[in-house]
């Protein structure tokens, strides 16, 4: 055990042999935009109990994913077993444009007043009475488009035509939207607007 968690079996006290033990599920195992943390470099200079931290409560603009213990677990193993702690200590920062020049964004000006989200460029939106839809037609968004489904391009265009007549007690209104608007939202949330049938 000393030798796969890395704890030092001649130490006289527990918490000294078992510093750093990864317990739990983690134990199992041994790139992306850079709008957020580098995982790589992350992963092993924080100990379990940081990283689930990090994970339950995110920081602002990074979605909840309401993720269980094991879920969590599984999220930290994948962690620690891709990234590689020998990694050299180069760094970046992130510089966001200033909030004026998103005046342009369909996200902004339509939902950034109850939404967020990470867009591919710098965080949008500023509100919270709103989900934060970041990732929200991927795998990883809570299946919760009308009847429990995913949100696809499609499920979203008649969410927005009318949200009332496919959840009577929301308490969104219908958002218009011309078609150049709809394409650049579904853009900016990181998703592909289906193409007209027959194409």
């Amino acid at each position: 055990m000393a030798s796969r968690h890395g704890g030092k079996p001649a130490a006289e006290r527990k918490e000294i042999a078992h510093h750093r033990l990864i317990t739990g599920r983690a134990a199992e195992h041994g790139s992306g935009n850079r709008l957020a943390t580098n995982l790589d470099r992350i992963a092993w200079k924080r100990d379990q109990g940081e990283l689930a931290s990090s994970i339950a409560k995110p920081v602002e603009n990074m979605p909840r994913f309401g993720l269980d213990g094991g879920q969590t677990e599984a999220v930290i193993a994948y962690l620690l077993r891709s990234a590689d702690p020998k990694l050299g200590t180069a760094t970046y920062r992130v510089r966001f444009s200033k909030r004026e020049a998103a005046r342009d964004s369909v996200f902004e000006t339509q939902c950034g007043g109850c939404h967020r989200a990470l867009g591919a460029a710098r965080p949008l939106g500023r509100g919270s009475a709103g989900p934060n839809l970041s990732g929200v037609f991927t795998t990883f968004f809570p299946p919760s488009a009308p009847s429990s489904r995913p949100w696809t391009p499609v499920t979203l265009e008649r969410w927005l035509e009318n949200p009332r007549a496919l959840r009577p007690r929301t308490a969104m209104r219908p958002v218009h939207l011309g078609a150049r608007d709809f394409r650049i939202l579904v853009e900016e949330l990181g998703g592909e607007e289906p193409r007209p049938k027959g194409i």
